[in-house]
């Protein structure tokens, strides 16, 4: 009691000094307090009730009171290079933007973007002024581009992209050719200056000359496979125009973004904390997003589906990462209108496929985000045990037709053979999302050294095989010496304790590898007791272990090389050949770094 009183005395609590033996008369209110929780208005909605609740940010919460800024003068005359700053930042909030914040919290809190119809109207012979005009309404109409392919649903709505205006609108009144020429006016006006030689107008000039080649590449891009070659050469040209960028000018003015502008937008969640690039990283990412657009815009020119379905596996799984807009965009060519990237149709395309080992789907899986792209091979991997036993079906009746006893079983073949390759990338994206536990990776790994097996098996079957199918044999039995070198390091590991791994209390083995292999037990699949067995023949014997990890390295090493001189007809990567190879040497290295290490 001393304690707590002490406690209270410092805290300086004050209570009520009610004298002892009093008594308290007590009104009931339970009567009253019914009555006000009744009370409601039909105009009282859910988004009244939000606003209501006081977050104390000054960007959402309305009712918070904040020191008033004079409002920001949108027909100021500006120097030269706070133009080329405004013109900066408004590339970092895109870029924002693209990489899934708000509009509302990004390129919206430009304030020039709420006066786009006072903009369009004025007119002025000031080269500077009309140069951040119209640079902010191509911006405008670049935005209004972007929002219209996102909202064709090809990606997930929050999850990569917010496509949500919160009230606002980019004035789609004005058209695209009236900008167009608003542009080329400046750039003529710009070029024609007297003080053209100054950094600072040259740099001006380039950023209205990025910002046109980019404006018509996503007009072209918009219309799909029609203007394919006039997209491509408007983003190799902005590609140029960026690697002469000066970001050695500008300088800032103050008012010209407004993050409390979020505040008076119709918003039904308080923002998220929105991180802005730096100019350097912004203009990076532009660059690459250009870069990206440029690769999408080949798409009609694959010389086979398999380079075709190559190049989306290395799209899909280039770092960085593509952004929303460009999957988006690579969705959108592949398949639309009912018809595919070379103007067939889908029917079509499946033939093809089932000549090439592809298919349709497989494809728009690749235009999602990893774990997205994860999530839908586990569920596609079921479909395709379904067509493999249709394919068997289909093989056993051309058996019986034409008296073969044994054939090389063509049509479930190609089925098996992409539903390993889904089997083996569901669990490398385990790896590389990082899901696993450390005491799982053996598991693992010796599941995916189960699923090379099979698949190699399945090549090693063909007796005259095509350069794709010889490549992909070598490349299954590099990975498969890979994947074996490294599962018997992590039962070393395992059993000389080197990583001090503790597991957990309440896990039990079984329930883990059933839990973990969960979509494959529909599918042939080895049964938990099999992985018992093998790893109980390892137990002990870590120096035959240690001579298995050499030679399996030393076999690794030599395929991979072999497969670094490989042309890209022979792996059908035309389109793509530079990612792979890429992937190739990273794999070289890392078999030489395992190699120092255990050798």
């Amino acid at each position: 009691m001393s304690s707590s009183q002490e406690g209270k005395d410092e805290q300086s609590i004050g209570l009520f000094n009610i004298p002892e033996n009093t008594m308290l008369h007590w009104k009931d209110i339970t009567h009253f307090i019914n009555k006000t929780t009744n009370v409601c208005s039909k105009h009282f909605t859910l988004f009244d009730a939000i606003s209501a609740i006081e977050i104390m940010d000054s960007r959402m919460d309305t009712g918070m009171a904040i020191k008033e800024e004079p409002a920001f003068d949108i027909t100021k005359q500006l120097t030269a290079e706070q133009v080329v700053d405004i013109m900066d930042n408004l590339v970092i909030r895109e870029i924002a933007w693209l990489s899934g914040h708000s509009i509302s919290q990004t390129v919206f809190t430009c304030v020039y973007f709420h006066h786009l119809t006072e903009l369009y109207e004025s007119k002025t012979d000031d080269a500077v002024y009309s140069s951040l005009r119209i640079y902010i309404l191509a911006t405008m109409k670049c935005c209004y581009y972007i929002w219209t392919e996102m909202i064709q649903r090809n990606v997930y709505e929050e999850e990569d992209f917010t496509t949500n205006l919160f009230g606002l609108c980019f004035d789609n009144q004005i058209l695209d050719i009236s900008i167009i020429n608003d542009l080329d006016t400046t750039i003529l006006r710009l070029s024609n200056q007297q003080e053209q030689n100054s950094s600072v107008m040259k740099a001006i000039l380039n950023r209205i000359e990025s910002r046109k080649s980019y404006l018509l590449g996503l007009i072209y891009l918009s219309q799909n496979t029609i203007h394919l070659a006039s997209s491509k050469y408007e983003l190799t040209k902005l590609i140029q125009l960026l690697d002469h960028l000066d970001l050695s000018v500008g300088s800032s003015v103050k008012g010209a973004f407004d993050p409390n502008i979020n505040r008076k937008l119709t918003s039904y969640a308080p923002p998220r904390p929105t991180r802005l690039e730096s100019k350097e990283e912004a203009y990076m990412k532009f660059k690459q997003l250009a870069q990206r657009l440029l690769s999408v815009c080949s798409i009609t020119d694959y010389p086979s589906v398999i380079s075709l379905m190559n190049f989306f596996d290395a799209f899909g799984s280039a770092i960085p990462y593509a952004d929303a807009f460009s999957r988006s965009k690579l969705n959108t060519l592949l398949h639309y209108n009912h018809r595919t990237v070379d103007n067939q149709n889908t029917p079509y395309l499946i033939l093809k496929c089932v000549k090439e080992t592809a298919f349709l789907e497989l494809f728009r899986i690749h235009c999602q985000n990893r774990p997205r792209q994860r999530r839908l091979l586990l569920k596609s991997v079921r479909e395709w045990q379904a067509i493999e036993q249709e394919a068997a079906v289909i093989d056993a009746l051309f058996q019986d037709i034409f008296s073969v006893k044994a054939s090389p079983s063509y049509y479930s073949s190609w089925a098996r053979f992409l539903k390993l390759m889904m089997i083996e990338r569901i669990l490398v994206l385990g790896f590389e999302l990082e899901l696993y536990s450390k005491h799982e990776y053996t598991m693992i790994l010796w599941y995916t050294r189960i699923v090379l097996k099979d698949r190699l098996i399945l090549l090693q079957r063909f007796t005259s095989p095509t350069d794709f199918v010889h490549t992909q044999l070598i490349l299954t039995q590099a990975t498969l010496s890979l994947t074996e070198a490294l599962l018997k390091i992590m039962v070393m590991v395992g059993h000389t304790n080197q990583w001090n791994d503790r597991k957990p209390i309440f896990d039990d083995e079984k329930t883990r590898y059933l839990q973990r292999f969960k979509a494959f037990l529909g599918l042939p699949c080895p049964p938990y007791e099999f992985f018992v067995a093998d790893m109980t023949s390892l137990d002990g014997d870590i120096p035959s272990m240690k001579d298995t990890v050499k030679e399996e390295l030393l076999k690794a090493k030599n395929l991979f090389n072999q497969l670094l001189q490989v042309s890209p007809q022979e792996t059908s990567t035309e389109m793509c050949f530079d990612h792979f190879k890429k992937v190739y040497k990273d794999n070289y290295k890392l078999v030489m770094a395992i190699a120092y290490v255990v050798l």
